[in-house]
């Protein structure tokens, strides 16, 4: 796996320090604008190259080694410290960044035709995941990063952060070896673009 050559700054981990809530209750938290943008349950990548066409890139910040935190590690049944490969990117429209991005690839799931999971570079993982049809996706949760946690702090440099809450989404992808998790953090920009 690959370091990258720029880490902005974004602390390196789980992403346990995100409060998630069952869509179902998560419902009547979420500010309704947000509604159609984190609930749709397609792919967000089909969707940004939609609206940005051959503007649509992925900008890799990590993809290395790691292990599992106490949060993530009851998600993927897995013990707490089992090792994973840690997947950090932004999906970018013109260069902009439009949505935070974070996966866990447990080791088990990376046997096979999906060993190339941990090589994927600027490629989206999520185009890979919604391509399969062996894979399905499971429970969806929603969240949020709180101002003032390292995470929130490390986005606001560089970006358009507001001082709230940056609203999130964490979904399991069930594939036939093992899950694996996928969260995604909707910066301000992305309403406005995936509003439709």
């Amino acid at each position: 796996m690959q370091e990258p050559e720029e880490k902005k700054g974004l602390p390196r981990g789980g992403i346990g320090d995100v409060l998630w809530r069952p869509v179902s209750a998560a419902r009547f938290r979420l500010p309704r604008p947000w509604h159609p943008v984190l609930l749709h349950p397609g792919s967000l990548t089909a969707r940004l190259r939609a609206r940005c066409g051959a503007a649509f890139s992925v900008r890799v910040l990590a993809e290395s080694p790691g292990r599992l935190g106490a949060t993530e590690a009851v998600q993927l049944q897995l013990p707490a410290g089992a090792l994973v490969c840690w997947r950090e990117v932004y999906l970018c429209c013109h260069g902009q960044p439009v949505v935070y991005a974070c996966s866990l690839l447990p080791r088990a799931a990376l046997r096979g035709e999906w060993r190339d999971l941990v090589r994927l570079g600027s490629r989206p993982l999520g185009e890979m995941l919604f391509s399969h049809s062996r894979v399905r996706r499971g429970s969806m949760d929603i969240g949020q990063i709180r101002p003032g946690s390292p995470r929130h702090r490390a986005l606001s440099r560089g970006l358009a952060v507001p001082p709230g809450p940056v609203w999130g989404r964490r979904s399991t992808f069930m594939l036939p070896t093992a899950p694996v998790v996928v969260s995604e953090f909707f910066l301000p920009v992305a309403l406005d673009m995936l509003h439709a």
